[in-house]
């Protein structure tokens, strides 16, 4: 019998936590393949990849995020990271990765959030807190 969803979930997280990106990875990855709507184990896995310097495989994920998340918060949290990530990619691996699905809805931001938002730009400590 394989370790429970909500085991791989807090194995992931606290791998994380401790810098051991590639074991958050392995762990994470059994959480988006059982519940591919954990959204905040998606994102986690994301930023492990991201910070194994897998650029392509966290653009994916930050998209998918940000183009299919229901809670608005989280999806304006993968959408900033996905632009700061993009942004540092070079224009030959964006096109090597699957494109992200087609947005379900369209995503709005009021100024306040589009003022919180803007705090949290280039900034890895609020990932690295939760």
């Amino acid at each position: 019998m394989g370790v429970p969803v909500f085991l791989q979930f807090d194995n992931g997280i606290e791998a994380y936590r401790a810098g051991n990106f590639g074991r958050a990875i392995d762990e994470l990855s059994g959480v988006i393949e059982q519940e591919p709507r954990n959204w905040e184990g998606r994102l986690y896995l994301a930023m492990s990849f991201y910070k194994l310097g897998r650029i392509s495989n966290a653009v994916n994920h930050f998209g998918y995020i940000k183009d299919n998340c229901p809670d608005i918060q989280m999806r304006a949290r993968a959408e900033l990271a996905y632009k700061n990530v993009t942004v540092a990619l070079p224009k030959a691996d964006l096109k090597k990765s699957p494109p992200a699905p087609a947005p379900q809805k369209p995503v709005t931001v009021t100024m306040q959030e589009a003022a919180a938002l803007e705090l949290l730009k280039n900034s890895d400590e609020y990932y690295d807190k939760k």
